[in-house]
C-alpha cells in the first residue's frame, strides 16, 4: 500500500502518521479491506506511529482508535498484540492528555476481551 510505504518511509514526520493512519481508517471501513491493511503492513505502520509518536496527541489518538477498530477481528486482535500494540496501548493509558488516555484504555481493553464477539 502506497499509504504504509509512505509511513514507513517517514516514520518521523507526525504529520504523515496522522494522514496515513487517516486514511488508512478511511479505507479499512470493512473487515474485508480491513484484512488487507494488516497483511500490507498497516498495523505494524500504526504501532511504530505510535512508538515514534506517543506525545503527538493526535496521532496517539487516531492510531488507537484504528487499533480499536480492527480487533472486532481476532485475528487482527491477535496481529496488533503481537506487533506490541498492548505494550505501547498500555503506555497511552496512562498518558498525561485525555483523549489519548481514553483511547489507550480502550485499545488495552480492546486487546484484552477474550468474548467471542465475531
Amino acid at each position: 500500500s502506497v499509504i504504509v510505504q509512505a509511513m514507513v518511509r517517514n516514520s518521523k514526520d507526525a504529520n504523515i502518521q496522522e494522514s496515513g493512519i487517516t486514511a488508512l481508517t478511511s479505507i479499512c471501513d470493512t473487515m474485508g479491506r480491513a484484512t488487507v491493511c494488516a497483511r500490507l503492513g498497516g498495523v505494524e505502520a500504526i504501532v511504530e506511529a505510535l512508538r515514534k509518536h506517543a506525545g503527538t496527541g493526535h496521532v496517539a489518538e487516531l492510531g488507537c482508535v484504528m487499533l480499536c477498530m480492527l480487533c472486532d477481528d481476532s485475528q487482527l486482535r491477535l496481529h496488533i498484540q503481537r506487533s506490541g500494540g498492548f505494550a505501547i496501548a498500555k503506555t497511552l493509558s496512562r498518558a498525561g492528555q485525555p483523549e489519548v488516555k481514553h483511547w489507550g484504555s480502550e485499545l488495552v481493553r480492546e486487546l484484552t476481551e477474550t468474548d467471542g464477539r465475531e
